[in-house]
């Protein structure tokens, strides 16, 4: 199981305040309400005071707040989940200027806490740093790569039997503390790169599973 120092006061607060951020967010990223969300409920968001998260959303995202009619059809594109992820990912970004990808996938993990993680250049460097960043196709568009990273989010997540969020809160304190907790689960991650390629590698009944991994193949 994940430990991640629990005397430590950026942990503590993160994880504490996990169950508020859902009951505040959740409703205000729900399908039914994008539609018509305001710009005061989207651009609280942005700020880590209210997410208590992520210290650096308004820094775009509050450039997307300034076309809320594009805004709301960009997160209702990227809440349909009878869409491809693929397809509403990638969309949804291209649709207003301002919604990168670590406000979508903030909103993706507050929405759908069981089923998507953080992709920002926190969670990128931690995944390169670790030999796990899936490789990339020329010209491959966000939602692809999107993914690709969600896939070995959720497996990392498994292993480390944790959840989204609090593996996203893994990798946003100090660095040399990232470092020697980076250390401490190699074992795992290592373990989680070899069964991959072996996934990837195998033949396999299911063979839409077998070319999700082929395309996610980890670079050495």
């Amino acid at each position: 199981m994940l430990n991640l120092a629990p005397g430590e006061q950026t942990y503590e607060e993160i994880v504490k305040t996990r169950d508020q951020v859902f009951a505040r967010y959740r409703p205000v990223f729900s399908l039914d309400h994008v539609p018509t969300i305001s710009r005061e409920e989207f651009t609280s968001f942005l700020y880590s005071e209210n997410n208590h998260h992520w210290s650096g959303l308004y820094r775009k995202g509050l450039q997307a707040a300034e076309d809320m009619d594009a805004l709301r059809r960009a997160l209702t594109l990227l809440l349909d989940e009878s869409k491809p992820m693929q397809q509403r990912f990638t969309g949804a970004l291209d649709m207003v200027k301002g919604l990168g990808k670590a406000t979508a996938t903030g909103i993706l993990t507050v929405a759908h806490p069981e089923s998507y993680g953080v992709w920002n250049n926190t969670s990128e460097a931690a995944l390169r740093n670790l030999g796990l960043w899936p490789t990339s196709e020329r010209g491959e568009k966000s939602g692809a790569t999107y993914t690709k990273v969600n896939a070995l989010l959720a497996r990392l997540r498994n292993d480390l039997e944790t959840d989204f969020w609090t593996l996203d809160a893994y990798g946003g304190t100090s660095p040399p503390l990232v470092a020697l907790r980076l250390h401490s689960v190699m074992l795992v991650c290592q373990s989680l790169k070899h069964r991959v390629v072996l996934e990837a590698r195998s033949p396999s009944k299911n063979s839409s599973r077998t070319s999700s991994w082929k395309i996610g193949s980890i670079r050495h």
